[in-house]
């Protein structure tokens, strides 16, 4: 999935409330083992 630091991109990530897919970022905060920890990034929009 990524090393720690990496940042990820996802084209279209599936919202589990059913909001309108959009393209997101996220970083790799952790990884050890099997699991791995990860952060969404912020919008670049104003809401």
């Amino acid at each position: 999935m990524g090393g720690e630091g990496d940042i990820l991109y996802f084209d279209l990530f599936y919202f589990k409330n059913g909001k309108t897919p959009k393209a997101k970022y996220f970083i790799v905060l952790k990884t050890t083992g099997t699991t791995t920890v990860i952060a969404s990034l912020p919008s670049s929009r104003d809401f």
